[in-house]
C-alpha cells in the first residue's frame, strides 16, 4: 500500500510493506518522518487495521551540498592514484576500492568514508550527494572532512 500528499511534507511518499514497517521517502528532516509515519498508522486506523506507531529507525538518508565552485576531478583523481600507497585505497574487508573514478561509466569521484560510514559521490560540477548516513551530524561532518581536501582541486574550467 502507498500513501502520497501529507498535509506536513506533499513530496513525501509512505510504502507499507505486507510486513507492516514503513518506508517514507521524500522527507527533510527525521520529525517530518515521524510525522508522516504516524499520520500513516492514522489512516491505517481509519480503514480498519489494527496498527500502531512504534520502534521509529532511520536506516538510510541522503544529502547534497553544493561547495560553491567547480572542482578538476581527472587531476584529483590522478593525484589521489599517485600520492597514496594502493594497499590503502581498498577496503581490506571487502576490497572494495574507497575512492573510484571512472568518468565513462559513471561521471562523479565516488568516495567511501569509513568515519562516518558515508558514500560520497563528487562531481565536476562541485556538487556532491552522500548517502548512508542514520543522523544529520554525520552529514556535516563529511562535509566539513571533505571540503578543505577538494579545496585543492578547484578549477575556473566550465
Amino acid at each position: 500500500m502507498k500513501f502520497k500528499g501529507f498535509a506536513d511534507s506533499p513530496g513525501a511518499t509512505a510504502l507499507i510493506n505486507s510486513s507492516g514497517k514503513i518506508n517514507i521517502t521524500g522527507v527533510k528532516s527525521e520529525e517530518l518522518a515521524k510525522e508522516v509515519g504516524k499520520t500513516c498508522v492514522t489512516r491505517l486506523k481509519e480503514i480498519g487495521y489494527d496498527a500502531q506507531f512504534n520502534e521509529f529507525e532511520i536506516v538510510n538518508m541522503y544529502a547534497t551540498y553544493n561547495f560553491g565552485f567547480k572542482i578538476n576531478l581527472m587531476k584529483l583523481s590522478k593525484d589521489i592514484f599517485q600520492n597514496i600507497p594502493k594497499k590503502k585505497l581498498h577496503n581490506k574487508k571487502n576490497k572494495k576500492p574507497y575512492i573510484s573514478y571512472e568518468p565513462e561509466i559513471f561521471p562523479a569521484l565516488r568516495y567511501r568514508m569509513e568515519k562516518p560510514k558515508l558514500t560520497v559521490s563528487i562531481y565536476h560540477s562541485g556538487k556532491i550527494i552522500i548517502s548512508g548516513g542514520k543522523k544529520m551530524e554525520d552529514f556535516q561532518e563529511c562535509i566539513e572532512k571533505i571540503e578543505p581536501f577538494v579545496k585543492n582541486w578547484k578549477t575556473q574550467i566550465n
